[in-house]
């Protein structure tokens, strides 16, 4: 008897699998949202058509996002455009479904938690040989309530000779840190540094008035080929603007804008809303990064830095 009764939950939970995924509504859903939202728009008809012409009968769920990535890899090169499998994430926000403000705070307040845990992307800040600045950034966290930690980190580090400012792995993140970092190290203020093209308009990203520290001293910053989206912002405009000597890897090349969209139930697609360009050079990162200006491996980078420190004295 049991042995029957379990036959028949597992066939009733094939059978529900099975019903779940109907991969020809996801893949037009999908289809629709890039027409709807991707900036790039000269690529949106060669990754829709892409789409059309796949199989997806019988996959998992894991193995359809991974062949539909596949595809938008192929067709964009863009590393800001991807699907990902999240229920628990698409149900909650899904189109139509409003999110209470309760429910935003609460998010917001977990993520800081888990923010608090790295310091905000502040991973390290320290002082090394020969009176040199290390600062170890990880990523770059919403700086709203963080004012003290940006002033305090540049106070500790005023009396260097010099700083190393350390993105290798920087994963990006939020704007408005770069804009409270590029205006700290810059001297130009209310200077427009990077422009953000939307398909409605252009926004420009400028130094604050009044910055929230400063910082004068020669900089030395290190990336690698991990160093991403808003990490490769930095990187970019501190060399064009010979700021910084760069050391270390070509960065990523993740250079659009994204946002989330929910496709359904299921699955969630984040598509580059927006096309982001120096505004001293009017050339972006996307799919080509940052070239150092001296290339070394991401492992030997900070050797590298403190080598080039040296020799200078």
């Amino acid at each position: 008897m049991k042995s029957l009764i379990y036959f028949f939950l597992m066939i009733t939970s094939l059978n529900t699998a099975a019903q779940s995924f109907d991969y020809a509504v996801t893949v037009s859903k999908i289809k629709s949202l890039i027409a709807e939202h991707y900036i790039v728009n000269e690529k949106v008809k060669g990754i829709c058509d892409s789409l059309d012409k796949m199989n997806y009968t019988g996959l998992k769920p894991q193995d359809f996002v991974e062949k539909i990535n596949l595809q938008l890899q192929r067709r964009s090169a863009d590393k800001h455009l991807r699907l990902e499998y999240n229920p628990e994430y698409a149900r909650k926000t899904k189109s139509g479904v409003d999110v209470s403000e309760d429910q935003r705070v609460n998010e917001r307040e977990d993520q800081r938690v888990n923010e608090r845990k790295t310091n905000f992307g502040f991973n390290k800040i320290e002082i090394l040989e020969g009176n040199t600045g290390l600062l170890k950034l990880t990523y770059f966290a919403d700086p709203e309530n963080l004012e003290d930690l940006i002033s305090g980190a540049f106070n500790f580090l005023k009396n260097t000779d010099q700083l190393i400012i350390d993105e290798r792995g920087n994963s990006g993140g939020s704007g408005g840190m770069l804009q409270k970092l590029m205006s700290v190290l810059l001297d130009e203020r209310s200077a427009s540094v990077l422009q953000i093209k939307y398909k409605q308009n252009t926004v420009q990203l400028k130094t604050d008035a009044e910055p929230l520290s400063s910082y004068h001293k020669p900089v030395y910053l290190l990336c690698d080929r991990n160093t991403f989206s808003a990490g490769e912002g930095f990187v970019m405009i501190l060399k064009n603007r010979k700021r910084a000597t760069v050391i270390g890897e070509t960065t990523a090349g993740a250079g659009n804008i994204s946002g989330p969209y929910v496709v359904d139930d299921n699955f969630i697609i984040t598509i580059p809303v927006a096309v982001i360009t120096d505004a001293l050079t009017g050339k972006g990162w996307e799919g080509t990064g940052v070239r150092p200006d001296v290339e070394v491996a991401s492992e030997d980078a900070l050797t590298k830095a403190l080598e080039v420190i040296r020799g200078k004295r």
